[in-house]
């Protein structure tokens, strides 16, 4: 498949002359530009380069504390905004496909080869980002060394009601575009409350999601629950004991099923968004410590 780059002229930051952000488009499968971005390292040669798959209704900037320690313990970033989020084209909270999705990694990935050839690749996810890397991970897994998911939406913290899920259903193959919101408290995500003041006022987040993406996503993570003991690379699963958006018992499950392959990290009290809580330092350092074990030579 032929890539179409474009570089922009946002965000571009340099360091003793080497440049260290680009935001740059790549047009996907379908037609749609999407918006990456590649964080380089500063002072040292990069050890491994991490591939960031953002969440439902969230965007790159976000991740940006994630990112910054990241690089200053010598990891290379490269990351999207996801088709129908951030300054991606796209209908807002929309895929036609799941399969489409998996080819958006791919193109993910093929940025990061680009870039940094011989560097080793983890691919990590957030939320609905943690639902499609390890996904990735079960499908294909070419082009990476591991794979990392923070808080996945493999299963919801709540059952929805059986009426919902059959209607969401029959929408889905009558009309897959329509869009619903997604019903997020904002107050679940971080116990900091600058977090919450912060994604209510961000104009890049959103809270829309199609029946397409909705039922497609509930399908891929009982399928991906199902297969985990096909895992091919070493995985790292990560949830807060209080996160009431996505399920941790849905991500033991998942480690349970993996039979050796994956390892899972609790942290006690945290909410949805690990790594936008104050003791975010603690999952960082763990995230480094553990790529430097599985990944790095």
């Amino acid at each position: 498949m032929t890539l179409y780059v474009t570089f922009a002229k946002e965000g571009n930051k340099t360091f003793n002359g080497k440049k260290m952000t680009n935001a740059f488009d790549v047009k996907s499968s379908d037609g749609l530009k999407l918006k990456f971005y590649h964080f380089d390292v500063a002072e040292v040669e990069p050890s491994a380069l991490l591939c960031l798959v953002h969440g439902m209704g969230d965007h790159v900037q976000r991740h940006l504390p994630l990112i910054n320690y990241m690089n200053g313990q010598g990891i290379c970033v490269m990351a999207f905004d996801q088709r129908g989020h951030g300054r991606s084209e796209g209908l807002r909270g929309h895929s036609p496909s799941y399969d489409i999705l998996m080819e958006d990694i791919n193109l993910l990935i093929s940025q990061a080869k680009e870039y940094h050839p011989h560097l080793p690749i983890v691919l990590y996810g957030h939320s609905m980002g943690g639902n499609l890397v390890l996904n990735y991970a079960l499908r294909n897994a070419r082009g990476i060394q591991a794979v990392i998911a923070s808080s996945p939406w493999l299963r919801l913290a709540f059952a929805p009601p059986r009426w919902k899920m059959l209607l969401a259903r029959l929408i889905y193959k009558i009309w897959p575009t329509f869009q619903e919101r997604t019903g997020l408290n904002a107050e679940k995500l971080s116990h900091n409350p600058k977090v919450t003041i912060d994604y209510a006022n961000d104009p890049l987040v959103h809270d829309k999601i199609t029946a397409a993406f909705y039922v497609n996503l509930l399908e891929a993570g009982e399928w991906a629950i199902a297969h985990a003991h096909e895992l091919k690379v070493p995985a790292l699963l990560l949830h807060g004991s209080a996160d009431e958006i996505t399920s941790l018992e849905g991500t033991k499950t998942f480690t349970e099923h993996a039979k050796g392959k994956a390892k899972l990290h609790v942290f006690e009290q945290l909410y949805h968004e690990i790594h936008n809580e104050d003791e975010n330092e603690k999952l960082f350092s763990l995230l480094v410590d553990w790529i430097r074990q599985h990944v790095v030579q």
